[in-house]
């Protein structure tokens, strides 16, 4: 196993991990707490990780970069805490998962993984960007709780009130739903490990397709993902019955599925091009954001 690699597992671990650990941390931390304890010293977190990553040997560098993926997977999740259970909860998450998408594209030339020969690298672009995270976290600190996170009657209407759930009645949630939660977690484990292997080797595969000397392919390509996704949430917020919301999420996972596959085929027949089958692979992963409607039913 080359060094990228390894380094590429051992925070997907750390992210996978952190998504465990979210269903507590997240489910049960406080208004007050969310922002300024739970955002930015999640980001702290990162960041020193980061730091370590750069002054460790490369045999705990692996260490390094596991305790950066391991706060980094609860920050969606506190995020979409303000969003969720709205009428327009799909458009405002539409919004937040474009912004993920193109900003992930943007900084492929630049991956903290990308060059293990510079790993110097991924502090240092933290350090220049981090500052900007303060402002937005701040003006989401102090809005108003009626404008930043109390649903509106008709909000509770259209939806359902929004209640802190504990261990027990999460548990009584899981027992409930057991089938449907191996399933989906199944399908979406499956799918998050492959939009990372095609988001941490994207500089290789764009290479090897014979774009290597073409930097902004990586946005060129998660623009159109991103467009896509949009469509696909905006759709969505359309369908003002929960039930059938949730049916047409089925419908797009498993259209997104789809593609994987069709892409890929249509490349090996040379129908499409290197760059039109790295779009269609990434709108493949629309099940990996549809499990979002769920949330905001």
């Amino acid at each position: 196993m080359d060094l990228k690699t390894a380094f590429v597992i051992s925070q997907i671990i750390g992210y996978a991990l952190s998504k465990v650990i979210g269903i507590k941390v997240c489910a049960e931390i406080d208004r007050q707490k969310r922002a300024p304890g739970g955002l930015v010293w999640m980001i702290v977190v990162a960041e020193l990780s980061l730091l370590l990553f750069a002054i460790l040997p490369n045999n705990l560098k692996v260490v390094a970069i596991f305790f950066n993926g391991l706060p980094l997977g609860m920050v969606w999740g506190l995020v979409v805490l303000y969003l969720e259970g709205r009428r327009t909860s799909e458009m405002l998450l539409a919004g937040l998962s474009c912004a993920y998408i193109v900003a992930r594209g943007g900084r492929q030339r630049h991956r903290p993984l990308a060059d293990v020969d510079l790993p110097d690298r991924p502090v240092l672009d933290a350090l220049c960007h981090g500052h900007l995270l303060s402002a937005p976290v701040r003006g989401i600190g102090l809005a108003p709780q009626p404008a930043a996170e109390t649903p509106d009657a008709a909000d509770i209407e259209a939806r359902v009130k929004r209640t802190t759930m504990g261990g027990s009645q999460r548990w009584q949630f899981f027992r409930q739903f057991l089938p449907e939660m191996i399933l989906l977690s199944t399908v979406y484990f499956f799918l998050t490990a492959y939009r990372d292997f095609r988001d941490n080797f994207g500089k290789e595969i764009f290479e090897s397709l014979g774009y290597g000397q073409t930097p902004a392919i990586f946005t060129r390509s998660e623009l159109w993902v991103a467009f896509g996704v949009m469509a696909a949430l905006a759709g969505l917020n359309l369908i003002r019955d929960n039930r059938r919301g949730l049916y047409g999420a089925f419908v797009i996972m498993t259209f997104g599925v789809f593609l994987l596959g069709a892409g890929t085929i249509l490349w090996d027949l040379k129908l499409v091009s290197g760059l039109n089958w790295m779009i269609l692979t990434g709108l493949g992963n629309l099940p990996d954001i549809c499990p979002l409607r769920f949330g905001t039913l």
